[in-house]
């Protein structure tokens, strides 16, 4: 979130306290992360809190009261963890004394004695702390700052590239855990007050610059890395929002108000990615469901896929901020009641604020005291998080549903196994294993699944393809669930399905030649798969199955020829056009056929790579290649809130072109966008014009103004933009 810079701070600051350490320290042990859930002296963190980014500003400017009352207010809520900043760059905004670093690789002892005055005074209170190092968005130097002292004139890329900039980031980030407070002699890197370090507040680099989510990455990579050769003991995470370059894992964009400019690299960020990082410890997500055109129950849907993405990566999460500018209460407990229910590790609303806090308040503040309906949701939640944990008993499993396909095989043919596990009541740290045995018991093959979490309920479902074995028999698959060790078994299967290898097949069958054509392959494009059978002997109600597998795998397309009759010698040919997917991924893949019996079974004979093909990545067009936009209109003009636009586009290309990206954006009066719709792969003959429109609902919380359409066609990949029209349309939202 951007913290507001119109502060009048005159009328905040107070006279400054005088300070007397006390010898006792309050807070032992340092949080980890842990099977997928946070950690401390063994047993299971979790926590709701707030977001209070001026404490160690304030302090700086003379009123450590913004600190103490609020850390006051934090354990009258049952808060245990708050969100500070880090940072302040630069002299602008009136930041004075309160700047850490004041010009580049400059810094302010006053400021950072502020920011050991918090930590000091959050441990005698009982509370950690998230410290950002950066802020992605302009409000008190961030990133743009940077920039102006390492790469003036540039863009925000530069950031995250510019060599100079990223050496000055290394230098800060050092200073800042190596520091020892001046309070109590702890090294930051050392203090259990730290909750985790985040790499910066909202990185990003905006409007489709980078939608591969490339750039942030790499420096996601450096700077983890950085920070955890210098601090092995906390944790590190992003400060990223959530946004992402891919919907995989998450629910369908209609459960999302169709927005795609969440999940289609629009800002810049890899969130799966970045959040698989090994140097990164949870993953971070804000939200603010009225700003992005989402309904309050839509947020529900970003806590709940961003919460399964991390636990198949084994992280907690931690939802870093969250507000509503009305409907808060309600909107709040919706949220934290899809938090409890997915067992997200944290929760940090913004933000409550103490009385004297309460003048730096933005839209979503919330002063405490007195007690109001949105405090008491949050303090509800908090003591549920905090309170002490059961007496730990053994977790209850049931595992089901589990297959093995085919069920016979010829020697090394693939076979893909399946199961279920569903766990009576939530756990972590579980241990799901795979394991194919032979008939003396000795396992041959396993699969196993470390570090998985389960919600009160929750059922999960794995998936393995067993390469197979030359070695005739019959096989069985056992599915074990236990603890981390696998010491502790919770629930055994054995057998939970069983396979028969046969012998080679000296059934009067032989397959081949295979071929499939063309290849490589488009996406789209039609592959002609062509084989032969030949009987040895007459035979009647023969199948012959044709499989189209991935490189991993998983077959993606099958036909099969079933009452097939041979005479002695025959030999029959077979055809299939397979109409290739659009979306069909860049990969290697295989033709399988096979010669079953009636019942498919016996199998007769088998050739599991009989034919192959690759699939390529789309070529872009020529960037020479013309495209107009135009005419665009949008109506009505005016609009009310809540009721529909329509908005329609007209492109038109000079030559002809394939895979193409037409791209259109709203922006709201202040230059935000607000909604996006893409067409992609889209095809033009020389000449052609094609049409697009839009019904788009303008958010009853959006402001009035005047709004503008932008049009722009790229490429497949994204990277060639052939034509943008900066203000292709406007309406007004009254």
């Amino acid at each position: 979130m951007r913290a507001s810079r119109t502060l009048v701070l005159a009328a905040l600051l107070a006279a400054a306290a005088a300070v007397v350490p006390a010898p006792a320290l309050a807070l032992q042990g340092i949080v980890r992360a842990q099977g997928g859930q946070f950690v401390l002296d063994g047993q299971p963190f979790r926590f709701v809190g707030t977001n209070a980014y001026y404490m160690a500003i304030m302090t700086a400017l003379g009123s450590p009261a913004h600190a103490d009352d609020e850390l006051a207010l934090a354990q009258a809520l049952g808060f245990t963890v708050l969100r500070v900043w880090g940072f302040a760059d630069g002299t602008g905004d009136g930041m004075g004394s309160s700047a850490f670093q004041p010009a580049a690789g400059v810094y302010n002892e006053t400021a950072f004695r502020a920011l050991d005055y918090v930590l000091y005074k959050a441990d005698l209170a009982g509370v950690r702390l998230i410290i950002p190092l950066v802020n992605g968005n302009p409000d008190y130097g961030g990133t743009s700052q940077y920039i102006a002292w390492c790469a003036p004139g540039s863009g925000e890329r530069a950031f995250y590239e510019n060599t100079g900039c990223r050496a000055l980031y290394r230098n800060y980030a050092s200073y800042v855990l190596n520091r020892v407070n001046t309070y109590n002699g702890r090294r930051y890197k050392d203090d259990p007050a730290v909750f985790a370090w985040e790499l910066a507040n909202e990185p990003h680099v905006m409007n489709g610059v980078d939608r591969s989510g490339s750039i942030v990455r790499a420096w996601v990579a450096e700077m983890a890395a950085h920070l955890k050769s210098i601090d092995p003991n906390h944790m590190v995470a992003t400060g990223e929002e959530g946004y992402d370059v891919t919907t995989s894992g998450y629910s369908p964009l209609s459960a999302y108000n169709d927005q795609g400019w969440l999940f289609d690299g629009n800002k810049g960020l890899a969130w799966t990615q970045n959040t698989g990082d090994p140097n990164i410890d949870f993953g971070s997500i804000h939200l603010y469901p009225e700003y992005w055109n989402l309904a309050a129950s839509q947020g529900s849907t970003w806590i709940a896929d961003h919460a399964a993405i991390a636990r198949d990566l084994g992280k907690p999460l931690v939802l870093g901020e969250f507000g509503a500018s009305q409907n808060t209460a309600t909107s709040f407990d919706g949220w934290l009641r899809t938090w409890q229910a997915e067992a997200v590790g944290g929760a940090l609303a913004w933000q409550v604020m103490c009385g004297v806090c309460y003048g730096m308040r933005d839209q979503f503040g919330i002063v405490y005291p007195p007690s109001g309906s949105a405090t008491t949701v949050l303090a509800q939640y908090a003591a549920t998080a905090s309170a002490p944990a059961p007496a730990p008993t053994a977790p209850a499993f049931t595992v089901g549903g589990t297959s093995a396909t085919p069920a016979t095989v010829a020697p090394a043919q693939a076979v893909a196994v399946q199961t279920t596990v569903t766990a009576a009541g939530a756990a972590s740290g579980i241990l799901v294993d795979l394991a194919v045995r032979d008939a003396a018991g000795q396992t041959v093959a396993r699969q196993s699944y470390a570090a998985q979490t389960f919600a009160d309920g929750q059922t999960r479902a794995y998936g393995w393809t067993w390469p197979g074995t030359a070695t005739p028999g019959s096989y069985r698959v056992a599915v074990t669930v236990s603890d981390a060790a696998g010491a502790t078994v919770y629930a055994a299967v054995d057998p939970a399905a069983t396979v028969t290898v046969q012998a080679a097949s000296t059934a009067p069958f032989a397959i081949g030649p295979t071929a499939a054509v063309p290849a490589p392959l488009a996406p789209g494009q039609t592959l002609t798969v062509t084989t032969g059978v030949t009987a040895a002997a007459a035979a009647s109600g023969i199948i012959v199955d044709l499989r189209i597998f991935n490189s991993a795998g998983r077959k993606i397309a099958e036909k099969s020829y079933s009452r097939q009759k041979f005479s002695a010698g025959q030999t029959r040919s077979y055809g299939w056009a397979w109409s290739s997917p659009s979306t069909l991924p860049p990969d290697t893949y295989r033709v399988a056929v096979a010669v079953y019996g009636a019942k498919w079974t016996p199998l007769y004979v088998s050739a599991d790579a009989a034919a192959g093909f690759s699939v390529e990545a789309a070529t872009a067009p020529s960037a020479t290649v013309a495209f107009a936009v135009g005419p665009t209109s949008a109506g009505p003009d005016p609009v009310s809130r809540g009721q529909a636009e329509s908005v329609a586009t007209a492109v038109t290309a000079a030559a002809a072109a394939a895979g193409i990206n037409v791209d259109l954006e709203i922006y709201d009066p202040q230059g935000r966008q607000v909604a996006q719709r893409i067409w992609s792969g889209q095809t033009f003959g020389a000449g052609q014009t094609r049409s697009y429109d839009w019904s788009w609902t303008v958010g009853s919380a959006l402001p009035t103004g005047t709004y503008t359409v932008k049009v722009g066609v790229f490429d497949s990949t994204w990277a060639i933009l052939y034509t943008w029209d900066n203000g292709a349309a406007t309406f007004t939202v009254q």
